[in-house]
């Protein structure tokens, strides 16, 4: 795929984020070229799973575990953020876009997603 068409979709993908909430997630591995960087966890998360059977019931629990545990550490997070900040639709989701698309910086994502990975991980 031509590298202008990559960054141009990344751009609204990005931007689909400020209008609804998004959960964006990319597999790309330290030093691979190109952008958005991956996000490790995730990465090392799925890098664990079988190369050789795709429809073995362990991939299958743990894609699951993953999207669940995703789904629900989001809501634990948009919870907190709505209870000690008091905010609104609007707010809270110009709140998540800046943890999910941050301009400088990617400690909260990480952070999020290292969550994420514990929970997926317990639950598999």
């Amino acid at each position: 795929m031509d590298f202008v068409l990559v960054c141009y979709l990344v751009q609204k993908l990005d931007q689909v984020g400020t209008h609804i909430f998004t959960l964006p997630i990319c597999l790309s591995k330290q030093g691979d070229p190109g952008y958005p960087p991956g996000d490790p966890k995730v990465v090392e998360y799925f890098d664990a799973m079988s190369k050789t059977n795709n429809l073995s019931y362990t991939t299958h629990l743990a894609v699951a575990s993953f999207l669940a545990a995703a789904h629900t550490t989001m809501l634990i997070w948009l919870q907190r953020a709505q209870d000690e900040n008091n905010l609104d639709g609007r707010h809270l989701l110009k709140y998540w876009h800046g943890i999910m698309e941050p301009t400088e910086g990617r400690e909260g994502r990480n952070k999020f997603f290292e969550e994420v990975v514990d929970r997926a991980n317990k639950a598999s």
